[in-house]
């Protein structure tokens, strides 16, 4: 059934699975580029390019251990060079690269930050971004250069070379967390840990021949990187990858290129299904043949009930079948899968009194208008198992809201060099995920995270119930909503922040904005703040940022730090600042090398 069935927990390693795909020409990775044009990268090709990028390495004097950032735009170039640091037992570390010019000094802040924390002694990257990032060298101690992809590119095949191997509980990767709720950690991945959870979510998806797999998710995130490029390696799977940027730009091109290339796999956050649906033009829908599709995974944020059924309603017509949807649910904690909805069975949607659940934390099946809906991430996986527990760490019974509890044999080795918040997090009754939810016979419903839950009058509200009800007003962005409380003079005060449409009457939205939680939630807004589009605190997955957004708020400076989208002359200048910046940190950086005769 599976397709190299000699892929388990215990190896091979990606790297060592591809040297067995050396002679597949005929099978790799599609990648798309800007301009639409596509390149098919075989796995031969793609474990040939590795193999030079490792000596490339070694020749610059990278050691087993190191860390090396790398920050590159460019999905091809990212997997060849992510997997050539890890095939010399380094240790890559994924960053986001700038996405535009607006919050370039919010970028060099947090890209510095990350470096710093993971004591990265190199950072990869392309010809454009080295111009301004050279900057960092002088920002973090232990950086000491900066490279290019294309020194990495050049073929430097030596007679007999052999790759070195690689311990299973060595690091593989630094994986720093998203950032929603805290400042990113590092989170340890050895190769052990990530090959079992890809075993476990491959064989749980139950990966075959005539499978395809297509992606447009950021290389530098979990789902992204695991789920679509050392998963599919490791096995063997034709893949396509996308841009983000481009499908951010095309939100049609998703679907347009399921059909195209016939794939049968994806996977992607709630507010794609939602973008997805309301930018694919008729007529590009009308030519769609959605039919062999059997897995659309729903992850990485809260799954809206009503964003998947507008998706479903608006495909149907092009075959795409109601349970090739499947909700999953992971963190990079446990590499990445955590649960999933059963295969082949449409989403299940709990509905559970608002009151109760309110008012005593106990989700009660209620088919009352006004319950509160969520919906189900299924089962964990194999050899792997779930709690809801209470503050204490006790286990929960059905049906009682708690905090999610995992155990398995993917658990992370920690946060890197961060014993108090590994300690907190890694216990050793399991890994304490902040997440909140409740099981029923095994089946879990999550509803929200734990620091971002909100408490008014005694009763604990999810923040996204709240911010689903206010995107639904006609003039607010959808998805770019945050919700929060804060303390008022006798009690905590409700506030919302949302990304507006430009040219609205602000009074009228705010009094429509205030009815609908009214009738809704049932509470009074204490305040509302309107942002323009691209404004509002996010991560560089396109995460919402509560925590950062409530502090900006609190200090009044929320839209300060730029925007997500390019900007006009201000933002060329801060460009030309850092471009300044970094030429004169390459010179000292040379300057050095020659006086210490490198």
């Amino acid at each position: 059934m599976f397709l190299y069935p000699d892929r388990n927990a215990n190896g091979p390693t990606i790297v060592e699975a591809l040297g067995a795909l050396k002679d597949e020409h005929s099978e790799g990775i599609v990648f798309y580029a800007d301009d639409l044009s596509q390149k098919l990268v075989s796995f031969a090709e793609i474990y040939a390019r590795v193999v030079d990028s490792a000596q490339n390495l070694l020749n610059k004097g990278l050691k087993p251990g190191e860390r090396v950032g790398i920050v590159i735009p460019n999905p091809e170039e990212f997997v060849i060079s992510f997997l050539g640091v890890l095939a010399v037992r380094a240790v890559p570390v994924p960053m986001y690269p700038p996405f535009s010019l607006g919050k370039l000094d919010a970028y060099i802040q947090n890209a510095a930050a990350i470096l710093q924390k993971s004591r990265a002694s190199l950072l990869v990257t392309d010809s454009k971004m080295q111009r301004v990032l050279w900057s960092l060298v002088d920002r973090v101690d232990s950086l000491e250069r900066v490279i290019e992809y294309r020194d990495l590119a050049k073929p430097s095949r030596t007679e007999n070379f052999v790759l070195p191997a690689v311990e299973l509980d060595e690091i593989a990767f630094l994986q720093f967390t998203s950032g929603s709720t805290s400042a990113p950690k590092g989170v340890v991945i050895t190769h052990r840990a990530l090959l079992a959870n890809m075993d476990a979510f491959m064989r749980a998806y139950e990966i075959g021949p005539g499978d395809k797999a297509l992606s447009w998710l950021p290389l530098f995130h979990d789902l992204g990187l695991i789920g679509f490029v050392l998963a599919t390696c490791w096995y063997g799977l034709p893949t396509v990858i996308i841009p983000t940027a481009l499908f951010v730009r095309r939100p049609s091109l998703w679907m347009q290129a399921m059909h195209d290339h016939q794939a049968t796999i994806s996977c992607a956050p709630n507010f794609a299904f939602a973008l997805a649906t309301r930018r694919t033009p008729a007529d590009v829908r009308d030519g769609l043949d959605l039919s062999r599709v059997r897995m659309l995974g729903c992850g990485a944020e809260p799954t809206h009930p009503d964003t998947i059924d507008s998706f479903l309603a608006n495909f149907e017509a092009c075959g795409l079948r109601p349970e090739s949807m499947v909700s999953v649910y992971g963190l990079a904690e446990n590499v990445l899968g955590v649960s999933y909805s059963p295969l082949r069975e449409p989403l299940k949607v709990d509905s559970v009194d608002r009151d109760t659940y309110l008012n005593e934390g106990r989700a009660l099946p209620s088919m009352e208008a006004e319950s509160l809906r969520y919906v189900s991430v299924g089962f964990t996986y194999e050899g792997f198992e779930i709690q809801v527990i209470d503050e204490e760490g006790r286990p929960l019974a059905d049906r009682l809201v708690g905090e999610v509890l995992v155990k398995g044999p993917s658990i992370a080795a920690g946060y890197f060099e961060d014993p108090l918040a590994s300690a907190e997090a890694f216990t050793p009754a399991g890994l304490r995920t902040g997440d909140m939810g409740y099981l029923v016979g095994g089946e879990l419903f999550l509803t929200g995270r734990k620091k971002d839950t909100i408490i008014i009058n005694g009763r604990n509200y999810d923040p996204q119930s709240i911010e689903w009800v206010v995107q639904e007003v006609d003039g607010v962005r959808k998805g770019n909503v945050v919700a929060f409380s804060v303390l008022a003079e006798n009690s905590e005060s409700l506030v919302v922040v949302a990304e507006t449409r430009s040219n609205l009457d602000e009074e009228e939205l705010k009094k429509s904005v205030i009815t609908k939680v009214r009738q809704e939630i049932g509470l009074s807004l204490g305040n509302i703040v309107f942002l323009e589009a691209g404004t509002l605190p996010k991560t560089s997955s396109g995460k919402l940022q509560r925590s950062r957004t409530k502090d900006a708020y609190l200090k009044s400076e929320l839209g300060s730090e730029g925007k997500r989208t390019l900007g006009a002359q201000a933002d060329i200048n801060v460009l030309a600042r850092h471009l300044a910046g970094s030429a004169y940190s390459r010179v000292k950086a040379g300057m050095r090398r020659r006086a210490g005769g490198q």
